[in-house]
């Protein structure tokens, strides 16, 4: 089962739980109704009429034109003993879309959306990720020495989101020194998809390398949930890679793992750092920086500039 899919059996079974909670209450206020006679009376004769329309109906009966019209008849008297009480006795549903289902015609409703996304960050760690998304950039306007670059990486990068799932993209790695814009690009990638339901973890490497010790020093049998997120959601990405200690036979052999699991599986992941290809090579190995740098599926982007912090900081 996806991520997806499992977040949608919760949305269903919460909604589940709405309907019953309104059915519930609609039939006390029934039952508070049928205190009343004239009610009582109005109910059984309408209800006896629909009876008597669906066997003549069915039966194709001479009779069913009249069937159909005393039905009319007693739904007006019905809803006339209502009016005249003031009575409500219907199930209130909040959404006419899907009556509370959460679902319409086989798609998630829209009344549904914002409790997706919110269980989809709950559910995906994505709640701590920086409210920064395409918009926001400013690097244009700030006159910095890379914002020609920055524009050009900004508009892939949204092409990208846009056919996320038919990208040819698998991997991208993006290089450069401390405070050049790196940390936000991927903020915003990540942002952008999950506004459009894409299941995203992003972890600095530093946070990672403590799941990954979790993982590997936990029993056997509670391992999965410290690495399920950084195999199975679809956008991976890991901030700041090399920032953390390597600690052996830990971060370099399962950094190997993650990548060449997700690479192999179609999904996708982002990777920024402050280290040269060079400097990658020396710490993680050969191995590692092939897969990250593979031209057949991965994108790779050195941000070479001044220090956005800095540029914005003095225009503040």
């Amino acid at each position: 089962m996806t991520e997806r899919e499992r977040i949608y059996s919760q949305i269903r079974a919460s909604r589940d739980a709405v309907r019953r909670a309104e059915d519930a209450d609609a039939e006390r206020r029934l039952d508070k109704a049928r205190a009343i006679p004239e009610f009582a009376r109005a109910e059984a004769d309408r209800n006896s009429a629909a009876i008597a329309c669906a066997r003549a109906a069915a039966a194709k009966t001479e009779n069913a034109e009249k069937a159909k019209t005393d039905l009319e008849k007693a739904e007006a008297a019905y809803a006339d003993v209502l009016k005249k009480y003031g009575l409500d006795v219907a199930a209130h549903r909040r959404c006419p879309i899907c009556e509370d289902r959460g679902f319409a015609h086989g798609k998630l409703c829209s009344c549904a959306q914002r409790e997706y996304m919110e269980l989809l960050k709950a559910s995906c760690g994505a709640e701590h990720i920086p409210q920064f998304g395409f918009a926001d950039d400013k690097s244009a306007s700030s006159g910095c020495a890379q914002k020609d670059d920055l524009g050009k990486l900004y508009s892939a990068m949204k092409k990208f989101c846009d056919k996320f799932y038919d990208s040819r993209i698998r991997f991208i790695l993006l290089t450069g020194q401390s405070g050049v814009g790196k940390s936000s690009l991927a903020y915003a990638v990540a942002n952008e998809l999950l506004a459009q339901g894409v299941p995203v973890f992003c972890t600095s490497a530093f946070d990672m390398n403590a799941l990954l010790l979790k993982y590997h020093t936990s029993p056997l049998e509670a391992r999965g949930k410290y690495m399920a997120p950084l195999l199975e959601s679809d956008f991976l990405v890991i901030d700041d890679l090399g920032a953390e200690n390597i600690l052996k036979n830990v971060t370099c052999e399962y950094l190997y793992n993650i990548i060449e699991s997700r690479i192999n599986h179609g999904k996708r992941t982002m990777v920024t750092t402050n280290l040269s290809l060079e400097e990658l090579m020396r710490r993680y190995g050969e191995r590692t920086v092939s897969r990250m740098v593979n031209k057949n599926y991965s994108l790779m982007r050195e941000i070479v500039g001044d220090d956005l912090r800095l540029v914005f900081g003095q225009k503040r």
